[in-house]
């Protein structure tokens, strides 16, 4: 599928779920806020399926607490959470606008701190994306997806479940896919020219971070090596030994570098008229 298709999956599905694994639709486990338990069984259960690729519905009313937030960003921690073109999305299922607007607040603000930037965040409800509940309003929302500008955050939510519909709904969306290509070839080899570079982006993006990290390790070695190398120590140790030295006896240094041919004469001669020691 060109546009990303994700499925509602109750949490107490999941188990069932696993042996339906589709390639072409992603389930979005519906977890709610009240009942915590439930995440952390559910977590349990991914990190020993990791073939299992999944995203996450959050079903609330109220904002997130503090062991709801960590929860979630372990979850996005798990190699098997959906990711396309660095983009990673967590479903938000409310009623109420304000809690929606608080808890992208909240939440994009903690995953950030985390490292976890590429995480976007799809209101369901009132004002948000709409879950296509028929064959019809389907095949019509994923025809308006194609035809919009690729940024990373188009999908589509369906409600059916069983996969045998499933069977039927690939079908009939490569049919939709078939005709934009068909009918506007140019903007569809334009469009997905533009996924290309978004995809290309995302991974130069990740290596990016990484040499940053990694620089910045070899920055603090550098500096821990600086603090406690004995070579430092040893130059530090020479320095201040040396200069507590009586002047004829580095005088007397200088000279026999000159005879062992380390240092020439003439620049003994020279430092003497400049008033500089010898």
């Amino acid at each position: 599928m060109i546009i990303p298709v994700f499925y509602m999956v109750p949490s107490g599905e999941i188990r069932s779920s696993v042996q339906l694994l589709n390639n072409d639709f992603i389930p979005a486990i519906c977890l709610d806020t009240e009942d915590f338990n439930e995440w952390q069984r559910i977590y349990q259960f991914l990190s020993e399926h990791p073939e299992f690729v999944f995203s996450i519905a959050i079903r609330h009313e109220t904002e997130l607490t503090q062991a709801q937030l960590e929860q979630l960003a372990a979850f996005c921690f798990l190699p098997s959470f959906f990711q396309r073109n660095g983009q990673a999305p967590v479903f938000l299922i409310h009623s109420l606008p304000v809690a929606a607007t608080t808890a992208v607040s909240e939440l994009a603000d903690y995953l950030d701190r985390l490292g976890l930037s590429n995480i976007r965040f799809a209101d369901i409800g009132n004002r948000g994306q709409i879950i296509a509940e028929t064959m019809d309003q389907l095949l019509e929302t994923y025809a308006i997806q194609l035809r919009q500008v690729p940024d990373g955050t188009q999908s589509v939510m369906i409600k059916f479940r069983d996969p045998a519909t499933h069977s039927a709904i690939k079908l009939s969306l490569g049919v939709v896919e078939n005709d934009f290509k068909n009918s506007q070839p140019e903007l569809a080899m334009a469009l997905e020219r533009i996924r290309e570079l978004l995809k290309l982006n995302a991974g130069l993006k990740t290596k990016n971070g990484l040499l940053e990290e990694e620089l910045k390790n070899y920055r603090t070695y550098n500096k821990i090596l600086q603090t406690i190398h004995p070579d430092r120590e040893l130059q530090r140790f020479y320095d201040r030994e040396y200069e507590a030295l009586p002047r004829w006896y580095k005088r007397f240094g200088h000279i026999i570098k000159a005879i062992m041919g380390k240092r020439r004469w003439s620049s003994l001669v020279n430092d003497r008229k400049k008033g500089g020691r010898l």
